[in-house]
């Protein structure tokens, strides 16, 4: 019943989509970048995978950058933290405290995904 009518109402912002030219091209262009899109985020996906890797095998012993590299998952968080440029000075402060080569893996990974996002 309550689905039915939502679905209806699916199909009728669909059908205002056909009969204005501006939202069909806006339409038709997302759809011609969504292919390449998936390619950039596929491609992102797998760099962001490896400097989680290799932050976790770098950093998990240290004391102060426990919290963000002490496993995978949260160094994956701490990643996807750091390409929103959501205080990864901070975090590259607190590791480089207790390793000062710290700074090429973070400044690399910044580097290489300011490009991309």
């Amino acid at each position: 019943g309550v689905q039915v009518i939502r679905a209806v109402r699916v199909f009728r912002a669909l059908r205002l989509v056909t009969r204005f030219k501006g939202m069909r091209r806006l339409v038709e262009a997302l759809g011609k970048t969504l292919p390449r899109m998936a390619g950039i985020t596929a491609l992102l996906s797998l760099i962001i995978y490896i400097f989680s890797v290799m932050f976790t095998e770098f950093f998990r012993d240290d004391k102060l950058s426990e919290p963000y590299f002490a496993r995978l998952d949260g160094s994956l968080l701490t990643s996807f933290q750091m390409i929103t440029f959501d205080s990864w000075a901070e975090i590259a402060r607190e590791v480089m405290a207790v390793q000062s080569w710290a700074w090429l893996p973070f400044v690399s990974f910044i580097l290489i995904t300011g490009f991309m996002v």
